[in-house]
């Protein structure tokens, strides 16, 4: 018999973040990390101490040190940055220009120490090199929340992969029904609790097609679309799928 590997303190309260964003749990790994010389703690002790012109002033100085090479991404593609507790827990990547792959910036950024407690993720402008890339380890198999903006159905064909953490989902594509077919197998599909499929355009194709495959939607707690109030497979799907919200058919 062998003795099972040690596990760091510091590593199990991470864990624990990753699981449940706690202020108290936040607040000793905080202390740990800066106890241990990790850059990550000077920021997140300053953010609970209440100490926000002077975090604001650490990272607008400092941000290198959580971000290395890809600081230059804080004010560019990374258009959006969640922080809990002093800790990064939320990304919005965005492309600035047609032609710039995201997946290299991607992996680049879950590779990072600052990315270890991100749970919730949102692309824009997705291609197909990006979903790919947020798929991988470390950082897919965490997800908890999901949006993506994307053309065409082929950049989100990952969707049909398991994320086995995923619980919320939101997709944005003039390919909604394309989407359907693709999640409907998915086992990522059987633990979502929630689920947004919109097209900015009222779907013609998508109300027959959600419902061929109701029964593999139906334990949604919430299921928003995008269909007129005239669709005439509206009453069946109201009857097959409970958590049914109709969105007007407009983006938002």
């Amino acid at each position: 018999m062998t003795d099972s590997p040690l596990v760091h303190p510091l590593d199990e309260l991470e864990l624990a973040l990753i699981a449940r964003d706690d202020a108290e749990t936040a607040r000793v790994f905080a202390d740990g990390l800066l106890a241990r010389g990790d850059v990550r703690g000077e920021f997140a002790v300053l953010t609970q101490r209440g100490e926000s012109g002077l975090a604001r002033a650490w990272l607008a100085n400092h941000a290198e040190r959580l971000f290395g090479p890809w600081t230059h991404a804080v004010h560019h593609e990374l258009s959006e940055l969640k922080w809990s507790h002093g800790f990064l827990r939320g990304v919005t990547v965005a492309r600035r220009r047609s032609d710039t792959p995201l997946g290299p910036l991607i992996e680049g950024l879950a590779a990072l120490p600052v990315a270890r407690l991100v749970t919730s993720f949102a692309l824009e402008d997705a291609g197909p090199d990006a979903l790919v890339a947020l798929h991988a380890e470390p950082l897919g198999p965490r997800l908890v929340h999901l949006k993506v903006r994307a053309r065409s159905a082929g950049a989100l064909e990952p969707l049909g992969r398991d994320w086995p953490a995923l619980t919320h989902l939101s997709v944005h594509s003039a390919e909604v029904p394309a989407i359907v077919e693709r999640l409907a197998p998915s086992p990522t599909l059987r633990h979502l609790q929630s689920l947004a499929l919109l097209t900015g355009f009222p779907d013609r194709d998508l109300g027959a097609t959600l419902l061929t495959h109701a029964t593999a939607f139906a334990h949604l707690r919430s299921l928003r679309v995008s269909l007129l109030t005239t669709d005439p497979t509206l009453p069946s799907l109201k009857r097959e799928l409970p958590g049914l919200f109709v969105d007007d058919g407009w983006l938002t």
